[in-house]
């Protein structure tokens, strides 16, 4: 696992500067550049729309009575193409953008639901309820006389 995280950690780098060396080649710097924070600039637009609808229709969720668990992967993903599309390239932007398109983020989240192990417990009765007793322990306090059973009196 940390030569998968070390080799993607080296080759989006290098594919962002082979695509800027590209890119830069065919329209010119001054176009690189500009190209590139106009696609950050609207990207981070539509995730702000698109993250502000997200928030609405979880709030509905939440209002009915659901939990609001395709909102929650929606927005996390929202959140990941922010980041994407912040950081300049446009390997980074073409990810982001692909995060921004619903039925790829609903994709992706069904993905991950099925690598997902819930576990939930049950209590013996099956209800939720716990039933049990308790008994309130103290701290004897010295020279406190003790009971027949050892206890010492708590009165």
């Amino acid at each position: 696992m940390p030569l998968v995280f070390l080799i993607f950690l080296i080759s989006i780098p290098a594919i962002e500067i082979y695509l800027f060396i590209s890119v830069g080649g065919a329209v010119g710097a001054g176009t690189t550049v500009l190209l590139t924070v106009l696609t950050a600039a609207i990207g981070l637009f539509l995730v702000r729309a698109q993250g502000l609808a997200v928030m609405r229709r979880a709030q509905t969720s939440i209002d009915r009575g659901e939990m609001p668990v395709q909102e929650a992967i929606h927005g996390i993903a929202l959140f990941f193409a922010g980041i994407m599309l912040i950081i300049p390239g446009f390997f980074t932007d073409t990810i982001g953008a692909l995060l921004l398109i619903p039925f790829i983020r609903q994709g992706l989240g069904a993905a991950l639901m099925a690598r997902m192990i819930v576990v939930r417990s049950k209590s013996r009765a099956g209800d939720g309820t716990i039933d049990g007793d308790y008994e309130v322990v103290r701290k004897p306090r010295p020279g406190e006389p003790r009971l027949p059973d050892g206890s010492r009196d708590g009165s």
